[in-house]
């Protein structure tokens, strides 16, 4: 079912399924089921084999998507904007992972749109980094390369590798990896 609808991209070894006006539905969907909180854990178990790394982006919240999303994910990044807002959001997230009794070590946060000129940013992440350990170091800082992305619709790695927001970036991923592959 999932094999059908995922397309190949421009980008070597990368496939994408893409948002349709049609999956508004899903948590329709999801609610009909059985079982509610693991059909996309069975969803996603044939292609296990297939894929080294999914990615599912899911809007803020906490609807039966993201329950689903929160119990079949082997990790759970949390991108966020260094202000009380974005850290009271990532609270919510905790307090439905203990509600639902979800194992909270999945969760990885991480900052971006950094402005590090803005005392509120500095203080803010430093203040969440010294009580969150499974925080990501690598930051990723409000740059321009990141915002022409949605202009050249291809990722700031793919067309500025070698530009603060590619390396940026390129060590958030291999900070991700080596948490998501630690034993």
């Amino acid at each position: 079912m999932l094999g059908e609808i995922v397309e190949p991209s421009r980008y070597p070894l990368l496939e994408v399924m893409p948002s349709r006006f049609s999956n508004r539905k899903l948590d329709e969907h999801i609610a009909s089921q059985r079982k509610t909180r693991t059909v996309l854990r069975r969803v996603l178990r044939p292609v296990r084999s297939t894929y080294c790394w999914v990615f599912l982006d899911c809007p803020s919240g906490a609807s039966r998507l993201a329950e689903n999303i929160f119990d079949a994910a082997d990790a759970i990044l949390v991108p966020l904007i260094p202000t009380p807002l974005s850290i009271r959001s990532f609270e919510e997230i905790t307090v439905f992972f203990a509600r639902k009794k979800l194992d909270r070590s999945r969760i990885i946060p991480f900052f971006s749109m950094v402005e590090t000129r803005k005392r509120l940013h500095r203080e803010t992440m430093e203040l969440f980094l010294a009580r969150e350990a499974s925080t990501c170091r690598s930051i990723i800082r409000a740059l321009s390369d990141i915002e022409r992305m949605g202009v050249t619709r291809r990722p700031t790695a793919h067309f500025r590798p070698r530009s603060e927001a590619g390396l940026a970036y390129r060590a958030l991923w291999d900070e991700i990896k080596s948490k998501v592959e630690a034993p």
